[in-house]
């Protein structure tokens, strides 16, 4: 156990120093970026897509661009005469993907794809929206749009291609991705919420198992990577940044990342980190991980061109995960406590597995366009089962943690006079022993003539007796100790400071005017009698406590003795009482 908590840590102080270098990586290129244009805004609009032609004149179907014959310097060009519009101007916008693009009027250049000048990622171009102002003189043109691929090994894309207004174009962009960035933003304030309840339980809470629950502090940084990723991939965020190659390698940091929070929120839920290929597979991933951004950082491949190992983890933890649902449905079956908790989890997980699965399948048929499709309503899906399953056992703590504690107020209470019963008392002494920051004083009291009330009156009547007797203690000496019932008709009063016997000559002649009053106030009523005896030591010692007792006890018995003498006509007395 102890050696798979180092590994755990280890692993986890690995990652915190990659997320800490990929941060840093993000400001310095933020800073250095350079301003570049981004002139985007779009009343009507209407698709061009199926009016380009390559260079020989045939159709081009734009989903298979890769298949257009390329020029002689590696760019593929394509064709379309825009319509005679009886206009000034009118625009032009398409998206391209892992491609830059250069737009010709005849021969004359109108647009180029901007790239800005950073140090630290030089290749990544990503998903972006090309928008173009084409002035009338260029409407009878033949409008064309050379496309060089930034990589060898990942194909190229042109697709959504509009001519229309500006503000309408960009109206359609946003409408037709509104719902992907509304689940976006759900898991961002999920994520959120995720880590506030993580902080707070980690510094107030225990789990049931008795250690403090790091796993939804985990899912928490899982679910923001996951957020920034889906959100980025509706291609909305495009439209308004400056700098699309950092959007690029923010969202391709966040899908190599991503998994290794995931596995260890998994293994918060099910340990999965014991079992040796698992720890394998995680250490790989991080060593991928910190490969993959070298590389990055000395331009020797792209983040793109080698995501794909991102994708091989998230198969494997695919597996683990349908391999941990499997084995625990056995275990659900017979799983009385937090059952709800562990079916609404593992649904969770199930959704999740099934998500990125068809995700991933979706990129191997070539549907590049949007890669969180599916991942999106699966991760709000898994996140809700979670959050559910989270609140429901977290009420469920709670009632046993109520439980608990009146089970244990009725092992430590008194049921009558809901003081300390002797057994707390015992195991109060029992604590005091050895202690050097104090000293103890302890008060000894009995309830006279209970006997006598008890055979004459009833019982009662006895325990009316000592209720009034117990509330006299506490209103007085309560305040400077703890209170304990240790017999039928005795008391005691721990006194644990530093000065026992002046708080309890303070103490004392209070308690004496309280009897006093309540005799005066209640003249119906049963005289109560009560007699004590003090003692305290300096040394905290069994032996030195148990004496001190034994005198407070002796000196207790003298003082009963005093108040018989002054009560003699006490059963006469009761005799009269209208009871």
């Amino acid at each position: 156990m102890e050696k798979n908590r180092k590994i755990k840590s280890i692993l986890i102080v690995f990652f915190l120093m990659l997320v800490l270098a990929i941060l840093i990586i993000t400001i310095i290129n933020i800073i250095k970026r350079t301003n570049a244009d981004s002139e985007f805004g779009l009343t009507y609009s209407y698709s061009v897509d199926n009016q380009w032609k390559n260079k020989d004149g045939d159709s081009v179907d734009l989903t298979k661009l890769s298949e257009v014959p390329k020029n002689s310097d590696g760019t593929i060009s394509i064709f379309t005469l825009l319509s005679s519009k009886e206009v000034d101007r009118i625009n032009l916008i398409y998206r391209s993907v892992d491609c830059s693009t250069k737009l010709y009027s005849g021969s004359e250049l109108l647009y180029e794809t901007n790239r800005v000048d950073t140090p630290l990622y030089d290749k990544p171009i990503g998903s972006r929206w090309n928008l173009i102002r084409i002035e009338k003189k260029n409407l009878q043109k033949r409008i064309e749009i050379r496309i060089k691929p930034a990589y060898k090994t990942v194909k190229p894309r042109i697709d959504n291609t509009y001519l229309g207004d500006r503000g309408k174009l960009l109206l359609d962009v946003i409408y037709n991705n509104i719902i992907n960035v509304l689940f976006c933003f759900i898991i961002f304030i999920v994520s959120v919420m995720l880590a506030i309840y993580s902080i707070l339980t980690t510094i107030t809470a225990k789990t049931i198992k008795g250690e403090k629950d790091y796993g939804l502090g985990y899912l928490a940084i899982f679910a923001f990577l996951a957020a920034t990723w889906c959100l980025f991939e509706t291609n909305t965020v495009q439209i308004f940044s400056k700098d699309l190659s950092l959007i690029e390698f923010v969202s391709k940091m966040m899908v190599l990342i991503a998994n290794v929070p995931l596995m260890f929120f998994i293994d918060s839920c099910y340990g999965v980190l014991k079992n040796l290929v698992v720890r394998v597979i995680i250490i790989l991933d991080m060593i991928y991980i910190a490969v993959a951004v070298a590389f990055q950082v000395f331009g020797i491949y792209d983040l793109a061109e080698i995501i794909g190992g991102a994708f091989v983890v998230y198969g494997a933890i695919v597996v683990i995960l349908l391999i941990v649902i499997i084995g625990q449905v056995k275990i659900n079956r017979n799983q009385k406590d937090y059952k709800f908790y562990y079916v609404l989890q593992q649904l969770g997980f199930l959704v999740l597995a099934l998500s990125i699965m068809g995700d991933m399948a979706r990129m191997i048929f070539g549907y590049t366009d949007d890669k969180a499709v599916i991942a999106r309503p699966g991760i709000v899906v898994f996140l809700t089962c979670i959050v559910v399953g989270n609140v429901h056992r977290m009420i469920q703590v709670i009632q046993y943690g109520m439980k608990s504690e009146f089970v244990g107020h009725l092992a430590y209470s008194d049921g009558l006079t809901e003081v300390g019963n002797r057994t707390a008392y015992e195991e109060k002494l029992k604590a005091l022993e050895n202690r050097k920051d104090g000293k103890f004083g302890v008060i000894i009291f009995d309830v006279n003539n209970l006997k006598i009330v008890n055979d004459n009156f009833g019982h009662e009547m006895g325990d009316k007796l000592i209720k009034y007797a117990s509330v006299l203690i506490k209103s007085t000496f309560g305040k400077i100790g703890k209170v304990y019932r240790i017999g039928g008709d005795e008391f005691a009063v721990i006194i644990f400071n530093s000065n026992p016997l002046e708080n309890y000559n303070i103490y004392l002649n209070d308690f004496n005017e309280q009897m006093k009053e309540f005799h005066m106030k209640n003249e119906d009523e049963l005289p109560i009698v009560v007699a004590h005896g003090f003692s305290w030591c300096s040394e905290l010692t069994e032996d030195e406590i148990n004496q001190t007792i034994k005198r407070a006890d002796e000196i207790m018995y003298e003082n009963k003795k005093k108040l018989k003498l002054l009560y003699p006509t006490y059963l006469k007395d009761f005799r009269k009482l209208r009871i």
